[in-house]
């Protein structure tokens, strides 16, 4: 999390809210388990890691309570290994996700965060001046003239999108297949909360069943490997 970023935006825009990006809160979790076990083929073998990872990652697509919840849940059964070295490189790595992502779980929390998303259009744009700009220090008359051309460029592409002459870019159909999963499932969920009592609260199993769909629906979009074993993460969630 890039927290000059983060302070600068709030300080400017103070009624805006900040969510962290749900494929790199991913992906660090995933990564992290690198950091427990000695090699992939002992993480492989171990099915109850590679579930208790699923679930952080899905856990962040849970309401914040939920979301708490299951966290809790998840890091108080931790997963077995028959070796002493990798049992406490577990609690190595829960102790450092209780201490640092834990309480920053409203902004890797993505149960609200829907619409256009904008970081690889401007990651793409950043990208582009790169090429653009030869020089680390460009001469005053050389940068006026790319960012001039830019803005014309710009405006020329907003014209024709206002005047339906040029077709949106579009995500890959895999990508867009993921989200609608996510989507659907999350409608689901949400029913279901909608319809227990008012004094009752969420199953656990099925708050699990829902966080290792989620996380396989993110690993159908970027990395396959968390989604290792299609019976724990259907197609289909259903309550």
């Amino acid at each position: 999390m890039e927290l000059p970023a983060i302070q600068a935006a709030q300080l400017v825009f103070p009624e805006s809210s900040v969510v962290s990006c749900y494929f790199h809160y991913s992906k660090v979790k995933f990564n992290g388990r690198r950091s427990v076990t000695p090699s992939p083929t002992h993480y492989d073998e171990n099915d109850d890691f590679k579930r208790f990872v699923r679930i952080l990652v899905g856990s962040a697509q849970l309401p914040p309570q939920q979301c708490f919840d299951i966290v809790s849940h998840a890091m108080r059964i931790l997963p077995r290994f028959d070796d002493d070295y990798t049992q406490e490189n577990v609690r190595a790595f829960v102790a450092y996700f209780d201490r640092f992502w834990v309480p920053k779980m409203s902004i890797w929390n993505q149960w609200l965060n829907g619409g256009p998303r904008t970081t690889n259009h401007v990651e793409g744009w950043h990208s582009q001046l790169r090429y653009i700009f030869t020089q680390v220090h460009p001469s005053l008359g050389r940068f006026l003239q790319i960012v001039r051309s830019e803005i014309n460029s710009v405006a020329v592409s907003s014209e024709k999108l206002l005047r339906k002459m040029r077709p949106i870019a579009t995500r890959s159909s895999r990508s867009q297949r993921a989200d609608m999963a996510v989507n659907v499932a999350r409608r689901k969920f949400e029913t279901y909360l909608n319809g227990l009592p008012l004094d009752d609260t969420p199953d656990v199993q099925i708050m699990m069943r829902y966080a290792l769909h989620q996380a396989h629906n993110c690993s159908a979009r970027s990395f396959t490997t968390l989604a290792t074993h299609q019976d724990d993460a259907p197609e289909e969630f259903d309550i």
